[in-house]
């Protein structure tokens, strides 16, 4: 009877068996139960609709009320392995259609997950000129005017001789 949504729900049947196949992934269990649950309730409606296939109205109420717990379905699946509240998930997604709808206002900004302080960073200078170079093979060589951000921390400092472990023994022995 809905042959293009019956694509929708093996989605659904895949992504779930995956979930059991790999429980890490699902971080509320309760959200990823109410999603088996709604999913389930839409293939009831669905049969439902198929069994009152004579009486049109009958069948299109059936094939919304599928429509609509399939799309529960996907979304307290995807509420369960991202640890999202709904809250959370409607602000993200409000965000994301006025990023779509406005353009990027905001510029994103990178968090460093490793331990190392970030990188100087630095802005050029459009007042001054740039140095040009030119090399043996007459290639030019621009140097941009560079100049580092007031309370930025800088690189660390490079690593040391005696700062580094001499745990090298040479070249693997052949014999």
């Amino acid at each position: 009877m809905l042959p293009a949504m019956d694509g929708v729900k093996l989605a659904i049947i895949g992504f779930v068996f995956l979930c059991i196949a790999m429980p890490r992934l699902v971080r509320n269990r309760s959200q990823f139960f109410w999603g088996i649950i709604l999913f389930l309730l839409a293939m009831i409606f669905q049969t439902i609709g198929v069994m009152l296939g004579s009486s049109a109205a009958a069948r299109t109420v059936f094939t919304v009320l599928d429509l609509a717990a399939q799309i529960m379905a996907i979304i307290a699946l995807i509420l369960s392995t991202g640890g999202f509240t709904l809250k959370e998930f409607a602000g993200d997604l409000a965000r994301a259609y006025t990023d779509l709808r406005d353009g990027q206002q905001e510029e994103t900004s990178l968090v460093s997950l490793s331990n190392q302080p970030p990188k100087p960073q630095y802005r050029v200078d459009d007042n001054e000129e740039d140095e040009v170079e030119i090399s043996e093979g007459g290639h030019k060589r621009y140097v941009l005017n560079e100049r580092q951000i007031p309370g930025d921390q800088g690189a660390p400092p490079a690593p040391t001789a005696d700062s580094q472990k001499s745990d090298d023994k040479g070249s693997i022995p052949l014999a």
